[in-house]
């Protein structure tokens, strides 16, 4: 990342957006330390960051998503509008459910605030937020609607087994929502998702998902059987796996440590399928950042599964998908638009042949 940065013979020029002086000063001070950034202003409010936009066109935004005259959510909007820079958003926990529509509305990725000079996670936050600042330079916005959804045929089995795996990372929350509303409400399989956010954003997600899909999307529970017509989301700070447990098949939470440097891991879901499911299991990897992933996909492929990924055109960032292809695992290389059609054709052709 950094060599493209310096090839483009350029710095990072960052708007940085808060309505506190001291946050403005923190979070200038952290971004101004990397050589590849320059923070060439500062605004307080809504309104003056849609000025400052104008006036000086910044390559990034760091954007708290509470600020007075016009709220994050407005400005996100009005920037969108007028300029190409990137997005990325502060926030605190006080309420997930607007960082993550910021996320819908097109800011590339969230980072969690300081909590004040001496926060002891303060170095923490830091290296998160000159990465994810650098990381959404290099990234492209891409614009898509969600597709119209339609039932599957009277005649499907019902007795179809199987599971359906999707990773995502940077640019993967606005991806599912796309996949997930092109799915009928009567879809067949359990549905397991790692998406890749800060702690304490994932019951957040899977609410925004449930609002805008037909299939209601819920926080993963440790022990909790898989069923019929589920989409379970990996929460925040625990790894996602499978087992069998008797004659079910039951979903396992873990804290054990990160997984490529992340927590949960797409590639520890997704190997636990591959484990449990074997040919039955589809998988499916999104816009991300890095190669989480990729490994998994290579384990379902190993053992007769379906591996999807989205193409480069429709990636905000192509990392992960591409990770997956290098290591020539991949069955399909789509559009983010004709994913979820993909998917119904391979549950469609999965036989009522129960696992092994």
């Amino acid at each position: 990342m950094e060599s493209k940065i310096l090839q483009a013979k350029k710095r990072i020029r960052v708007l940085v957006v808060d309505d506190s002086a001291l946050m403005r000063r923190l979070i200038s001070n952290m971004l101004d330390s990397d050589k590849n950034i320059e923070v060439v202003d500062v605004a307080r409010d809504g309104l003056e960051a849609v000025e400052k936009v104008k006036e000086i066109n910044p390559d990034v935004i760091t954007l708290d998503v509470y600020m007075p005259k016009m709220d994050g959510l407005r400005v996100i909007k009005e920037i969108m509008a007028i300029s190409s820079a990137r997005i990325v958003v502060l926030t605190g926990l006080t309420d997930p459910e607007i960082a993550v529509e910021a996320l819908h509305l097109g800011a590339i990725d969230l980072v969690l605030k300081p909590s004040g000079t001496f926060s002891i996670d303060l170095e923490q936050v830091q290296e998160e937020l000159i990465k994810k600042v650098k990381a959404a330079f290099m990234v492209k916005r891409v614009s898509f609607q969600p597709i119209k959804t339609r039932e599957l045929p009277a005649s499907f089995p019902s007795g179809t087994s199987g599971v359906v795996t999707i990773g995502a990372s940077t640019g993967g929350p606005k991806a599912l929502e796309v996949i997930l509303s092109s799915l009928p409400s009567n879809f067949p399989l359990p549905i397991l998702i790692v998406q890749h956010l800060p702690i304490g954003f994932s019951k957040a997600l899977a609410k925004n998902l449930s609002n805008r899909c037909q299939i209601e999307v819920k926080e993963a529970q440790d022990n909790q059987p898989l069923s019929f017509n589920q989409v379970l989301l990996a929460p925040g700070g625990y790894h996602l796996t499978v087992r069998k447990k008797g004659k079910k098949i039951v979903v396992r939470l873990d804290d054990s440590p990160p997984v490529n440097c992340v927590k949960p891991s797409i590639d520890k879901m997704m190997k636990s399928v591959a484990q449990v499911y074997k040919e039955k299991a589809i998988g499916v990897l999104l816009s991300g950042m890095g190669h989480d992933g990729a490994q998994g996909a290579q384990a379902i492929k190993q053992k007769g599964g379906k591996i999807l990924v989205q193409d480069e055109k429709s990636s905000t960032v192509f990392g992960i998908p591409k990770s997956a292809i290098d290591l020539g695992c991949v069955d399909k290389v789509l559009p983010l638009g004709s994913l979820g059609e993909e998917i119904v054709k391979l549950t469609q052709s999965f036989s009522e042949k129960k696992l092994s």
